[in-house]
């Protein structure tokens, strides 16, 4: 029913973990919907002994040239100012290269049930992976049907 590129994209890449003391959870930031930033633990590379967090920035994929454009400096300092108490992490980044930029694709199945299947989260209408919405998605999902099982019965067999 949908397939289109999302319009907010994100910079990604992996920082050494070092000292950082929550690496057991996702941790992140919002400025409303505007401003998203992320450190996920994510272990080790094979090979590379060291652990890792997965770092992400929301941005709308419209501004990603003005961001390389603008250089990282006034990036950095807003990175600081949002999170200061991330800053070691981001001591890591220094150029626009060590950063990938994501792309997201917005799509939704034109249905998402067959007899007593049911897709939910990202199967029936994927989107960004940015900040879990995806499993937020799919959680909604199961609660949503939870309530329209209990309104309307399970149906036949």
């Amino acid at each position: 029913a949908l397939d289109r590129v999302y319009p907010w994209g994100a910079l990604w890449c992996l920082l050494p973990a070092e000292d950082w003391p929550h690496m057991q959870e996702l941790r992140q930031r919002y400025v409303a919907a505007r401003k998203m930033i992320g450190l996920l633990p994510v272990g080790t590379r094979p090979g590379d002994d060291t652990p890792r967090l997965s770092f992400f920035w929301s941005l709308p994929r419209s501004d990603f040239e003005r961001w390389q454009a603008d250089g990282m400096a006034p990036w950095l300092d807003e990175l600081h100012a949002l999170w200061p108490q991330a800053s070691a992490r981001f001591a890591h980044l220094r150029e626009a290269g060590q950063l990938a930029r994501a792309v997201y694709r917005d799509a939704a199945m034109t249905r998402w049930h067959h007899g007593r299947m049911v897709l939910a989260g990202d199967a029936a209408h994927a989107m960004s992976p940015q900040l879990g919405q995806g499993v937020n998605m799919a959680l909604l999902d199961a609660v949503t049907l939870r309530d329209a099982l209990r309104r309307h019965g399970a149906g036949a067999e």
